[in-house]
């Protein structure tokens, strides 16, 4: 009869035991970052229904202002805002 096989390492048995461990939950009330704000765009614009009538809202992240632009002035629209022009 052959001798037994020697045991098995468990899977990560080399690495440090820091490697593997769970993230931490944050708390319900932690405030959360999407892409627009990380890399500081001032507006968001929204395509929703509105389009098969030309239009698509623009929001203003620093006052919370919504605008329905038309489709074809939203390019100057975004230009305006971005430079600082205003509405």
């Amino acid at each position: 009869m052959p001798p037994p096989a020697p045991p098995r390492r468990p899977v990560g048995a080399g690495h440090t035991p820091d490697a593997h461990r769970p993230r931490k939950p944050r708390p319900s009330n932690y405030p959360r970052r999407t892409k627009p704000e990380l890399i500081g765009i001032p507006c968001v614009v929204v395509v929703g229904r509105h389009l098969a009538d030309g239009y698509v809202e623009v929001r203003d992240r620093a006052t919370g202002g919504r605008d329905e632009v038309p489709w074809d002035g939203l390019a100057d629209q975004l230009l305006s805002r971005v430079r600082g022009n205003g509405v």
